[in-house]
């Protein structure tokens, strides 16, 4: 118990990691050392415990055990896979850039699988697949670099990556598919519309007489005047 004293009870000691606990007055005999591992666990973490087991207390001696406590973090891989359409011949060697970020955290997964605030951007060619492994389990987003991998002349609809859950030796998929459709080239039509009477046109021929009626009634009129004034002289 706490004070060293037996009980039919089993009495759990508490230590923190670093410190050392010193259990007095035990009656000497043979006793045996053994750590609550299911309370020591840690989600997301593999744990090993060593040490403890048998210990012998002697008469005004002081017996020793260890426990050690050696914790991994569980981890898996993600698989994305790039697929691209309609893109032009001149694309067929670019690479596609996107990111996996801790979901609703600032972390993101970098090129070895740890996490760290640092941006970086994953490269993957069309029809390719890239690996990551090492990756802590848990909730991630894989988000595309959508203006990288803009083409000029091209529309581009992106689908797919989002939402991917890492577990434990496990490998998410996540498919990112960048459809392109050529731009199409809007065409201005000008049209020149030239006001008058076409010859030929009905209207013509009524202008046409118009002008000559009138340029006969003026030569009538002048030569009438012409004719007074000869007269009038006379």
């Amino acid at each position: 118990q706490e004070d060293g004293s037996l009980g039919e009870n089993a009495y759990e000691f508490e230590v923190k990691g670093g410190e050392t606990k010193t259990i007095e007055n035990i009656e000497v005999g043979d006793y045996v050392v053994t750590e609550n591992t299911k309370d020591a666990a840690i989600e997301n973490y593999s744990l090993v415990a060593t040490g403890g087991g048998d210990v012998t207390v002697e008469n005004k001696e002081e017996a020793s055990s260890e426990l050690t406590n050696t914790y991994t973090q569980d981890k898996g891989s993600l698989k994305v896979k790039k697929n691209v359409t309609g893109a032009p011949s001149t694309a067929k060697n670019k690479k596609f850039k996107f990111t996996v970020q801790v979901k609703g955290g600032s972390d993101y997964v970098q090129k070895d699988g740890t996490l760290a605030t640092a941006k970086y951007e994953f490269e993957v060619k069309g029809g390719e697949t890239v690996t990551v492994k090492d990756i802590p389990v848990g909730d991630y987003v894989v988000v595309e670099n959508q203006k990288d991998a803009e083409i000029a002349g091209y529309v581009l609809a992106v689908s797919g990556g989002g939402n991917v859950k890492i577990t434990k030796d496990g490998t998410a998929n996540s498919n990112l598919t960048n459809k392109y459709t050529k731009e199409k080239k809007v065409s201005k039509k000008v049209s020149k519309t030239t006001k008058g009477v076409k010859t030929g046109d009905p209207g013509s021929n009524i202008n046409f007489f118009t002008v000559m009626l009138a340029a006969l009634l003026l030569i009538f009129v002048v030569t009438i005047y012409r004719r007074g004034r000869k007269e009038s002289r006379i």
